[in-house]
């Protein structure tokens, strides 16, 4: 019979199998062509990606072109010493790691004070570690936002959507660009084309929050200025100059919001995420227009 040890060793190796997630080369394409400022002369890591990997392909196939310094790939884990060796001698980190490591990439290249781009699931913007980076302006969306389709192992044993000339792929719709480079995209403001007042039935009030609910952030009204429930999608249209982020509703969770000023008087039930007519609405982002 396997020892403990052998079979914690067999699951840690199937559920990275399951993790690998292999960004297509179209989305890479997509995503550098507004960042080759950035990459003249510099040392660029791909510290999550071996030779096969589209990252590895577009860099190492333009690499005259875009005027690259120097770049490297690893296939050791990021977090090996000889990773992290290269790591401390690079300017731009760029890449797609582990969706189940993502806080920990985060992490690293908060303490190595890193730029980077990389690829993560949405959700991730609702991890304790990472919402207060994005609320502070440290960490923001890239610009090809929502990339649908990444290839997977041949021994993938979770749900394939359609295979191509061999090479499976598999759908997640809602993976994001997360990066702390700057691009023309995140100073644009959002063209608002809705009146509240007009339209207040579509705005209902919280039960619980003192603020608003907007389902659609293309539906966010030029004519409110008091606080707005959005969802988290608002971020890859969020300009700084246009929008004040508040917080979120795990915030008020997690006690870093004051009670008094976002939860309606006499509300009774449990702290929870915003509720709309008895029904709870799936993270929301805390918002006023400046």
């Amino acid at each position: 019979m396997p020892s403990g040890k052998t079979n914690t060793n067999l699951t840690n190796a199937k559920s990275s199998k399951q993790d690998e997630f292999y960004t297509l080369i179209e989305d890479v394409e997509d995503e550098m062509q507004h960042y080759t400022h950035h990459l003249k002369g510099a040392r660029v890591f791909s510290n999550c990606d071996t030779e096969s990997s589209s990252f590895v392909r577009y860099f190492t196939g333009r690499y005259d072109s875009l005027g690259l310094r120097c770049y490297n790939h690893s296939s050791e884990d990021f977090r090996s010493h000889l990773s992290t060796e290269i790591l401390l001698e690079s300017d731009i980190v760029i890449t797609n790691p582990p969706f189940s490591l993502f806080r920990q990439f985060i992490g690293q290249m908060m303490v190595y004070d890193k730029k980077f781009l990389i690829l993560g699931n949405l959700n991730a913007v609702r991890y304790k570690e990472i919402w207060p980076l994005i609320q502070k302006g440290i960490v923001w969306f890239g610009c090809c936002n929502g990339t649908k389709y990444y290839q997977v192992p041949d021994d993938y044993e979770g749900k394939v959507h359609f295979t191509k000339d061999g090479i499976n792929y598999k759908k997640l719709g809602n993976t994001f660009w997360f990066t702390n480079l700057s691009h023309s995209k995140r100073n644009r403001h959002l063209v608002l084309t809705k009146s509240y007042y007009a339209n207040k039935d579509d705005y209902p009030e919280y039960d619980n929050y003192n603020a608003i609910n907007v389902d659609n952030v293309l539906d966010i009204p030029f004519d409110y200025k008091g606080t707005m429930g959005v969802p988290l999608t608002f971020l890859t249209y969020y300009d700084p100059d246009q929008f004040e982020i508040l917080g979120a509703d795990r915030d008020v969770l997690w006690g870093n919001l004051p009670w008094s000023l976002y939860i309606k008087k006499g509300w009774q039930g449990k702290i929870t995420e915003g509720i709309v007519k008895g029904a709870k609405k799936y993270s929301r982002i805390l918002i006023k227009r400046k």
